[in-house]
């Protein structure tokens, strides 16, 4: 198998099409990339800037370029030595009219060939529903709908469609009958050559349609005659209401959504519907691409998204291995708690690397200091449950929001499979229980599949009815019921029934933790707001030093092939936005008297309403934070970041649900937070404190910035840049952190740090990168030398051992590491809790008497990456001043 030796992330779209990718190659490969990791490059929705709502796997997306751009693409590739890695969608498609499998499932119903290829329970309401499919798309409820003229009947190049503004749905093939002249032999036959082509493939029943439509549009007669009978419907809303109720979807008000879904939604978003991809019929169709990219060599590996919320993703994983082959590189996207491994059978190289993000995320963070602002915070903001509280508390509001639909489904599924016999129940506290339980799950979900389940899952399962039975005691009966569920003894039938009803109830376990804790929690709960991001937790803020070590060395252990990322197309925040705000623990007591200083001097933006504060005290908390991670460098701003900022705290404010939605949006205390943030950016007495201490923060954040992109590249596991982040990262959410990168200026810098490195002087060239450092050059330098160092020894990085390395009279203030593998050694050394360091050593240079303890078997002579300096071993010693006071961050080799 080929490794890559670093990723690069893209995100494809009609403004960064193949042609946009192909000019910026030389470029990535002067940086040291070795793959190209891109975004889906199926058919998606019209106008999509990322690609995961997918509207025809099987087809290269002609916004984003050609089946032959990609083949140049691929040729250019091999020509420099690079592959490329792309990123799947099997979970989910775009509920759109483009999604012609989904227009098929709606015009044909049964005989559809897709009908059993999306997720819906078509007898959930019984006879409510009458087996239809629920399409929330309406303003309001259909019948004012329908008595506003809102709803239409309509002649269009595809047939007759159910018209509604925009939107536009097929009408089932009876409705040709009575619209065409039938009476006449010609017409006759037509239409009977239509039903016989009812159940035909998609090609053939499209290619007969079309036949019936284009005879109609020739003949001016008939197609009158059609018209006036549509006329004719349109004009009674009986109607009317009457060919609209026949068709096998019945059109609903989009706030019905939340309680009534019969179809499996992506996190709750109606526009995604999801994949019965447990059915070998669908997998065959859904990667017919995929498989000829693979097999024509133009991909080497894949990432799967949101691998959770497959039915069964190890069966899965084995027949895309099947289907990709032995050396495709191989990973998913999977969010892992803490102390989370990925399961030990799928046959996967890794993860994407959400974990990874945490963990070097935690070491850069204060621990001492983050617990002062833990205690800051609490005072702060005194009715702020406890985290873990918080977290189940929002779950369950979340699945009574916005999920009641998926809970019924899953209560209805449950008393279908008869698992509970012989137990007492009552079906209101059953649900309930479920619900709760779901709730109390401490992880996205678990992956029985058989039984008995393992140890870790059983624990995991324990765990949840532990704090369930605490949240709900009235449903201590259900709750046992529910119990027995993950128990595999007794009647083998009842055990498979058990496991279906398992693995189903996983399928929405996932999305409820994302939409609870990261798209809820992480806008609420903000003591330290750098680690409410996705892979993270502000459960634990800081970890040791030796805890990085345990889980780097548990990293080449089990996940060596794994990516280490630090900022993607959905974390909360840029890299280097984080970074900053973690140096906020460092200075916690400056902090927050400033904090306390800022909200009475701001207080003439504060707008009252009663007994409400706007914004309120942890709003106002929260943007302060935002603000010192994404400010300016150069102390000014301009009209982009207001704009930027403005459409980030509107967002912020919608995901946290605590004033304001986006169903039930608070225009009153959005805008009164807008205004707040407006003011204060402007505002003499804030900005003469705020910007020099943001200055001061990007004094500390930028070292840590370099020891991030060194320890990403060097520690057990594979870099990954998310495009752009070779400069400095500090965007808030998306849709800010997608937009258009500047290649152009990066190219320019590029050459310009190749020239200055081409002039020969080291103590120069480090010189004029610190003089240089609000431009992000530094960045690049440091992520150019240790990508291009990196792939020159690639098996080391690999395979190499992990050795934590002490630090003679450092303390807990240097992270410092070794890599070995056949003779070649590497040492990374990177301070941390910089700001203490700093002071403790005043008056003293900052690394004199600082060395690394070499490991035995060590080489005596060693040279820096960054400063070209040569190091001899002094008494067993390696001295750190030689190199650290020329460069923050180290990589030494020998």
């Amino acid at each position: 198998m080929n490794f890559p030796s670093s990723t690069y992330r893209v995100q494809l779209n009609s403004s960064f099409t193949f042609q946009h990718l192909l000019k910026i190659l030389p470029y990535l490969h002067r940086l040291g990339i070795s793959t190209i990791y891109a975004s889906p490059v199926g058919t998606s929705v019209p106008g999509s800037t990322h690609g995961y709502d997918v509207t025809d796997p099987c087809q290269i997306n002609p916004e984003i370029g050609t089946l032959e751009e990609l083949k140049e693409l691929s040729q250019q590739l091999k020509a420099l030595g690079m592959s490329w890695l792309q990123d799947i969608v099997p979970n989910h498609m775009a509920f759109s009219s483009a999604n012609k499998r989904l227009m098929d499932v709606l015009e044909r119903g049964e005989r559809s060939p897709y009908y059993n290829y999306f997720d819906i329970n078509w007898g959930l309401y019984g006879k409510e529903h009458g087996g239809k499919v629920m399409l929330p798309v309406l303003g309001e409820d259909a019948a004012e709908c329908f008595n506003k003229g809102e709803i239409k009947l309509a002649w269009q190049e595809e047939g007759v469609m159910i018209v509604y503004y925009e939107e536009q749905y097929p009408v089932a093939p009876g409705i040709y009958e009575y619209l065409l002249p039938v009476s006449q032999a010609v017409w006759r036959e037509r239409v009977d050559r239509l039903y016989d082509d009812w159940a035909a493939p998609l090609e053939g029943w499209t290619a007969q349609k079309h036949v019936l439509i284009e005879a109609v549009r020739e003949d001016a007669e008939v197609l009158a005659y059609v018209t006036q009978r549509l006329n004719e419907i349109n004009s009674h809303p009986r109607e009317l209401m009457k060919w609209v109720n026949c068709q096998c979807y019945e059109l609903a008000c989009w706030q019905k959504a939340d309680t009534h879904m019969n179809y499996r939604r992506f996190f709750a978003v109606n526009a995604l519907i999801s994949l019965r991809m447990e059915n070998p019929a669908v997998f065959e169709d859904y990667h017919q691409l995929l498989q000829e990219l693979c097999k024509d060599q133009m991909i080497q590996g894949v990432r799967i998204d949101h691998i959770d919320g497959l039915c069964h993703p190890r069966e899965y994983i084995e027949r895309l291995r099947k289907l990709l082959g032995e050396d495709c590189y191989m990973i998913a996207e999977k969010i892992l708690e803490y102390q989370e491994q990925l399961p030990g059978d799928w046959k996967l190289e890794g993860t994407s690397g959400y974990e990874f993000l945490s963990f070097v995320n935690q070491v850069l963070t204060s621990q001492d200091g983050a617990l002062r602002l833990k205690d800051f915070y609490q005072r702060w903001v005194p009715g702020m449950p406890p985290y873990e509280d918080l977290v189940f508390e929002k779950k369950y509001e979340f699945l009574k929001a916005y999920l009641a639909g998926e809970w019924d489904m899953l209560t209805n599924y449950l008393e279908s499979l008869q698992v509970l016999q012989g137990v007492s129940y009552s079906r209101e506290r059953l649900r309930k229980a479920l619900g709760v339980w779901m709730a109390a799950l401490p992880v996205y979900r678990i992956y029985a599949d058989s039984f008995p389940l393992p140890e870790a899952e059983r624990q995991l399962v324990r765990r949840a009815f532990a704090i369930a039975a605490v949240k709900a005691p009235d449903c201590s009966e259900e709750l046992e019921a529910l119990e027995t569920l993950f128990e595999g003894n007794g009647n083998p039938q009842r055990a498979a029934n058990k496991i279906k009803f398992i693995m189903r109830l996983m399928q929405f376990t996932g999305p409820l933790a994302a939409k609870g804790v990261e798209d809820t929690v992480f806008y609420l709960y903000n003591p330290l707001i750098s680690h409410n991001e996705v892979g993270d937790s502000p459960v634990r803020l800081g970890i040791s030093i030796d805890a990085f070590h345990k889980k780097m060395a548990d990293r080449l252990l089990n996940s060596r092939y794994s990516l280490n990322t630090t900022s993607t197309h959905d974390t909360k925040r840029g890299e280097d936005a984080r970074l900053r705000i973690n140096v906020l623990a460092e200075m916690a007591e400056e902090w927050t008297v400033l904090v306390q200083q800022w909200n009475r001097v701001n207080s003439t933006f504060c707008e009252e309403a009663g007994l409400m504060i706007k914004p309120s005290f942890n709003d106002e908390y929260f943007i302060y934070q935002s603000l010192i991670g994404s400010y300016p460098a150069t102390g000014r701003h301009d009209e982009t970041f207001y704009e930027r900022s403005k459409a980030f705290i509107v967002k912020a404010l919608r995901e946290a649900k605590e004033y304001t939605t986006y169903t039930r949006i608070n225009s009153s205390y959005e805008d009164a937070c807008v205004r707040f943030i407006n003011g204060i950016i402007d505002y003499p007495p804030f900005m003469e404190s705020f910007v020099p201490f943001v200055q001061k923060v990007v004094a500390v954040a930028s070292v840590y910035t370099l020891g991030q992109v060194v320890i990403k590249c060097t520690a057990p596991g594979i870099p990954d840049i998310y495009q752009g982040c070779e400069l400095w990262d500090t965007s808030y959410v998306d849709p800010d952190n997608r937009r258009a990168v500047d290649y152009v200026h990066r190219e320019q810098l590029m050459q310009l740090l190749e020239a200055k490195e081409g002039e020969g002087a080291r103590a120069e060239l480090l010189e004029w990168l610190m003089q240089e450092r609000s431009t992000g050059v530094e960045k690049l330098f440091v992520t150019k030398e240790v990508l291009h160092f990196r792939k020159a020894h690639q098996e080391l990085f690999l395979e190499g051992d992990y050795s934590p390395l002490t630090i003679v009279n450092a303390g807990k203030h240097v992270l410092a590491f070794a890599r070995h593998w056949k003779g070649k050694w590497v040492l990374v050394v990177v301070p941390v809790d910089i700001t203490q360091w700093t002071e403790a050593r005043a008056g003293h240079a900052l690394w004199d008497k600082l060395a690394i303890e070499l490991p035995g078997g060590a080489p005596d002579v060693w040279r820096e990456l960054f400063t070209g300096v040569t190091v001899h071993r002094e008494n067993g010693l390696l001295p750190l001043a030689p190199y650290l006071d020329r460069f923050p961050v180290a990589v030494l080799e020998a």
